[in-house]
């Protein structure tokens, strides 16, 4: 626990070589006492400090790693977590070299999370796997398919209950519906938005919730939101 928290530590301050090495160190006890789940972890961790580095090769490496030691574990909550880090990491690298197979492989890792999600009845990691499989459909501007996989998304919510997870869903509906030139529907999203983020009290999302609502408000016609909006953000 040591180890993690000063790795966590290290990389939130931007301090990577720092990060890697305790990660290292853990990555060997995982080993040593065969604690699967926090090896394949431990491996998506070092991927993304490798990644932060500039060392996109390195990062690949760790995350295939990752794979086989993922594919061992039973079907639990902790590996649908796993799975869709996974892929988040191949979307990642993805994004740096627009490469197909990769957004191939994040494709297939978090469409093998959402079966194992679906039949452990595991709704949080369900919906983070719907809201990544928008993501993918977004990128290549299948807005419609977008829309699908958030509306699954935020039907597994629970009534009254204020996530990250839904706030985030309720703003790719919102910019999904803006790029498609929906602005009134576009508004409702992005209003409730920012309504769960402020509920969250985390500034760079109230931000990005403000950056949305301006958009939309600016598509709109209605400048003096938008301006108030981006003066807020």
């Amino acid at each position: 626990p040591v180890y993690k928290m000063k790795s966590s530590i290290h990389f939130m301050k931007a301090e990577y070589q720092q990060s890697l090495d305790y990660s290292l160190k853990i990555l060997t006890i995982a080993q040593n006492i065969s604690n699967h789940n926090e090896e394949a972890d431990v491996m998506l961790g070092i991927s993304q400090i490798f990644a932060r580095m500039g060392q996109l090769e390195k990062g690949l490496i760790y995350t295939r790693q990752s794979l086989p030691v993922i594919g061992s574990m039973e079907n639990t909550a902790e590996k649908v977590d796993l799975l869709n880090k996974a892929g988040s990491r191949y979307y990642y690298f993805f994004q740096d070299n627009k490469s197909r197979p990769l957004l191939d492989s994040a494709d297939l890792f978090f469409n093998i999370a959402i079966g194992i999600a679906k039949k452990i009845n595991y709704k949080k990691g369900l919906q983070m796997s719907y809201n990544k499989m928008n993501s993918l459909a977004y990128q290549q501007k299948n807005y419609r398919l977008g829309l699908l996989y958030i509306d699954s998304s935020i039907a597994l919510a629970k009534p009254g209950e204020v996530t990250n997870t839904l706030a985030t869903s309720f703003g790719d509906k919102g910019n999904i519906l803006l790029k498609m030139g929906n602005f009134p529907e576009a508004k409702k999203w992005a209003d409730s938005c920012l309504y769960y983020n402020q509920k969250l009290k985390f500034p760079p999302l109230i931000a990005n919730a403000y950056s949305l609502v301006a958009e939309i408000a600016d598509s709109l016609g209605d400048y003096y939101t938008a301006y108030t909006s981006l003066y807020k953000e």
